[in-house]
This record gives structure tokens, C-alpha cells and sequence, in this order.
């Protein structure tokens, strides 16, 4: 089909130009000025007040007053505007900790993340307590304790039951649902439990746990450097900021280069040139006139290649990240001291 472009349909194109245009600035620009808030409800039972941060394929990335936190559209319910007076007026969230020989850094660890407090008889009722405390590690028991719309976030910390290397397995679950977040521990310093405990309680953290912490815990600060069978310099520096902010960088693929990351990066120009080249032919089939092929074609290669730096860019963060290998030290109590490390080697 051939369309007759006279100038409705020339005035009507440059207004959807204007609209893209700065629909895709917001993110880079006036969402810093205008953020946006949200109540949502989820079908655990919570309800949480967020900043909106970007929409991805898998849910929503918000910040909450905890901090940063992936929501699945799964169990996402209910989304409502609020203002940033609503979003700053939230209550703390609880979590309810058990932890055998590993309480006080759980305590520790759980008490840097702000708006989060442990539970107890100073802010549960006292037969709550007590019936959460007969419970030990069960879970569906300790929900059963907890009357709906309240929630708490459910904690266990225990050495592996099963065939694995674990050193400690840390697990994490909200009342009102029904999945269990389990992660494994290669050493029971507070520098694995801090990356633990905030995945179990669906928080994302990037940095390690502060020093003075390790150090009032007896132990050292860690460090991190990459694998050196994968790219030596891979992904140091980079945060989910930064590779968002790469995006608008006009080089389809650009954000998975700047991180070494050749294979994304060949895909990425790749479909930059290749999504261009459609839009190009669809404006020559339909003999659009020069100059508005010229506006339309480079609007059309501004979202692609936004699009694309965002997908292969946080892909190759992800590499990155998993490539990555930490150390920790921590005294023994005998004189000596405990090396551990994590990550792939």
C-alpha cells in the first residue's frame, strides 16, 4: 500500500516525531527534576511505595525507601500516583530473623539499610513472638503467625542440608507469599551476608558493606577485581546508571563495547544498521519526500539505538558482574585467620 503524503499526513508525522523525541529524553533529563511515584500492591500481601527508576522486559525497577528492588509483573497487583510527601512517609519494613550463631551480623548488616528494622518484642506483639520463635525455620509456619493485611519479611540463615559447597545458605520470603529466595554463601563472612541478605529481601545492592562495619565485626574490607580469564577490565566502573546513561550515546551497541564486550556490541550494530535500513525502505516505497524521510529515519534510529545500548549494555554488565571475584578475611579466634572467596574462578 502507497500512502499520498500531502501535508496532513507530513504535520501529523513531525507531532509523533516531538512526542518520541521527548519521551526519550525523560529518562536521561527531566526525570531527574520530575520524578515519579507509585503505591503499589503486590499479591503477597505488601504494599509498597516506590520511585519509579524504568520499565524492563522482566517487571519494574523501582527504589524504595529500603532501596533499589526488581517487581515482577507476576505478582504485581495495583499501581497508583503518588507524591513525593506520600512516597518519603512510609512505615519501616520488618523482617523477622532467624539466624542461629549468625544473629549479630545479620543484625549488623540488616541495620545500614535504611527504613528497615529487625523483628521483636519491640514492635511485634509478644504471643507473635513467641509463636514466630516456635517456628524456627519454617516458614509456612511463621506466615501462619502473621494476620493479613501485616506482612514481614522471613529470614533464615543455616549451613546447607544438601550436596552443595555452600558454607551458609540464607533464605528469604515475605509472609503472604509463597516462593523462596535462596541463596548460597561460599564463606560465612559479613561480606557474603550482606550480598545475601539484601537478594533474599529482593533488594539490589551494587557496592560492598561498609568498613567500619567489617571492622567492628572483626573482619576486613573486600575487594573486588575481575576474572582475568575473561577480559581484565571488564565492567570496572560501570553501575546500572551508567550503562543507562551510555544509551544515548549515537553508536548502536556502544554501551557493550565501552565494557569489552565485542559479541554485544557486533549485535548491537547490528540491528542499529540493519532496523535504520527498514525504515529507510519503507519511507523510499512510499516516496515520502526528502525532507521528512530525512527527521523520520533519524527518529527511527534514535529508539533503536536507545533500545538496543540499554539491552546489550546491561547484558554486558551482567557478564561483568558475573565474572567477578571477591575476597574477604576474617581472624578465627586461634591465632590465624579465614580466607574466603566467591565468584566464578
Amino acid at each position: 500500500m502507497r500512502y499520498d503524503w500531502d501535508a496532513h499526513h507530513r504535520e501529523s508525522w513531525m507531532l509523533r516525531l516531538s512526542a518520541l523525541l521527548l519521551a526519550l529524553t525523560l529518562p536521561a533529563t527531566a526525570m531527574a527534576q520530575d520524578r515519579q511515584y507509585r503505591q503499589l500492591k503486590l499479591t503477597d500481601g505488601r504494599v509498597l511505595k516506590a520511585e519509579v527508576l524504568e520499565t524492563v522486559a522482566t517487571g519494574l525497577e523501582m527504589r524504595t525507601n529500603q532501596g533499589d528492588t526488581l517487581i515482577s509483573f507476576e505478582i504485581l497487583m495495583d499501581m497508583v500516583p503518588i507524591d513525593a510527601a506520600e512516597f518519603r512517609d512510609d512505615d519501616p519494613v520488618l523482617v523477622w530473623l532467624h539466624a542461629p550463631g549468625y544473629t549479630e551480623k545479620m543484625e549488623a548488616i540488616y541495620g545500614e539499610i535504611p527504613m528497615l528494622e529487625i523483628a521483636s518484642a519491640e514492635n511485634l506483639p509478644p504471643g507473635v513472638v513467641i509463636a514466630l520463635t516456635e517456628c524456627g525455620a519454617d516458614f509456612d509456619c511463621m506466615s501462619q503467625q502473621v494476620e493479613d493485611p501485616d506482612w514481614l519479611w522471613l529470614v533464615t540463615v543455616a549451613p546447607p542440608t544438601d550436596d552443595t559447597e555452600a558454607r551458609l545458605v540464607v533464605r528469604g520470603r515475605t509472609t503472604g507469599g509463597t516462593q523462596i529466595e535462596r541463596v548460597n554463601t561460599p564463606t560465612d563472612s559479613a561480606a557474603d551476608l550482606w550480598h545475601a541478605g539484601n537478594r533474599v529481601i529482593g533488594l539490589i545492592h551494587e557496592g560492598d558493606i561498609k568498613k567500619d562495619v567489617l571492622t567492628a565485626l572483626g573482619e576486613t574490607q573486600t575487594t573486588t577485581v575481575p576474572d582475568p580469564v575473561a577480559h581484565p577490565d571488564a565492567g570496572l566502573g560501570w553501575t546500572r546508571n551508567r550503562v543507562r546513561k551510555s544509551a544515548f550515546t549515537p553508536l548502536p551497541g556502544y554501551s557493550a563495547l565501552a565494557q569489552k564486550d565485542t559479541g554485544g556490541f557486533a549485535l548491537g550494530l547490528g540491528i542499529g544498521v540493519a532496523g535504520t535500513g527498514l525504515i529507510a525502505a519503507v519511507m523510499a516505497a512510499n516516496k515520502v519526500p526528502l525532507r521528512d524521510s530525512i527527521p523520520i529515519t533519524a527518529a527511527g534510529f534514535y529508539v533503536i539505538n536507545v533500545t538496543t545500548n540499554q539491552a546489550v549494555g546491561m547484558t554486558a554488565y551482567k557478564k561483568a558482574k558475573a565474572n567477578s571475584v571477591s575476597w574477604s578475611i576474617a581472624p578465627n579466634g586461634r591465632g590465624g585467620a579465614t580466607v574466603g572467596i566467591s565468584g566464578r574462578l
